[in-house]
């Protein structure tokens, strides 16, 4: 997978559409001279999510109340280096710290399972 990221203003933090499991090489082109690569709460979604009546229920911080976060809908275009993720990301509204647990329910539609599910439906497009 791959994604390019454009910073307008040299210092500005920029956060990218695509959720990373890890990051394995980062190319700097133009002029820039230093960079820093890091980590966000954008999380990514395990299984494509086109719309967001499929999310039943986001939950964090050991809380009944829920979680007033950004959902972002599966990208599902040809994917691309400056297309959104395949399956879908969630900015949970509490701050992941290593001790917040963000729970999301979601549910599935017909085409990610049972008897006519493809691979696209229930994982998205193939990512570039």
């Amino acid at each position: 997978m791959t994604e390019t990221i454009t910073v307008a203003t040299a210092g500005t933090a920029v956060t990218g559409k695509k959720a990373f499991f890890q990051v394995s090489g980062v190319t700097i082109a133009g002029s820039a001279t230093a960079a820093v690569v890091g980590t966000s709460d954008v999380l990514g979604i395990p299984v494509r999510v086109f719309n967001v009546a499929y999310v039943v229920s986001v939950k964090s911080n050991s809380t009944l109340a829920q979680d007033a976060g950004t959902f972002v809908a599966a990208d599902m275009t040809t994917a691309s280096a400056t297309t959104g993720d395949v399956r879908g990301t969630y900015t949970p509204a509490t701050a992941s710290d290593g001790i917040v647990r963000t729970v999301m329910t979601i549910s599935l539609p017909g085409i990610a399972v049972g008897p006519n599910a493809t691979r696209t439906g229930a994982l998205g497009v193939t990512q570039a």
